[in-house]
């Protein structure tokens, strides 16, 4: 139920991705695998039908999903975005792809619309597998950053995230110390240490540099 920051290393790149994966809101995301399923079964029963006439013949049914699972007038802009989506889709489409693309187009557009921003910036994540009761699990992708790593040493290193993934931190071991550097902006800081002794190990050095991410 929270957000997860997630990071990798584009090799051919040389640079650090990171993204942050967010819950969908429960009705939205309800509806959405709802609608769906209703055209998958309408299109199934009506052999030969067009997209569009698959749309029409399944649009009561869809509307009355939406406006049992949201305020009727958030329910009829998304079952109307839904079912238009579906009804201008690609005619060589299979019907599932068809259906597949408006489900990932109405939860962008419900995101979009409880957020308050466009509906291009979202991508939905569905997860491999569904739930006991036939539905999905999504998540709403965003591109938080992409830095070009700085030079680092032939050893193995740590990194650490912000919770939402907006800053890093990556990490190593030498003999007497842990070095690690941080994000600033679009780049990085210079090179810190933390020298190890009787008072500081090499784990509570690493849990150090995690902990001034913390409250990023």
């Amino acid at each position: 139920g929270d957000n997860v920051g997630v990071a990798f290393v584009d090799d051919p790149r040389g640079e650090l991705v990171t993204l942050e994966l967010r819950p969908i809101a429960a009705d939205l995301h309800y509806f959405a695998d709802k609608a769906r399923a209703v055209v998958i079964e309408t299109g199934i029963s009506c052999p030969g039908l067009s997209f569009a006439a698959i749309a029409d013949k399944a649009r009561a049914v869809v509307i009355e999903t939406g406006r049992g699972a949201m305020h009727a007038v958030v329910a009829d802009f998304l079952s109307k975005a839904f079912l238009d989506h579906f009804a201008a889709a690609d005619p060589s489409l299979s019907l599932e792809s068809a259906v597949r693309a408006a489900w990932a187009y109405v939860i962008g557009t419900g995101i979009a619309l409880q957020q308050g921003s466009s509906s291009s910036v979202v991508h939905v994540l569905e997860l491999a597998g569904t739930e006991a009761d036939g539905s999905t699990r999504a998540l709403d992708l965003r591109w938080v950053s992409r830095r070009v790593l700085p030079q680092l040493p032939e050893t193995d290193v740590k990194l650490f995230l912000s919770p939402r993934a907006q800053e890093a931190s990556i990490a190593w071991s030498v003999p007497s110390a842990v070095r690690y550097r941080e994000t600033q902006g679009g780049g990085w800081d210079p090179l810190r240490s933390l020298s190890l002794g009787p008072t500081l190990t090499r784990d509570q050095a690493f849990r150090l540099v995690e902990q001034r991410l913390a409250e990023q």
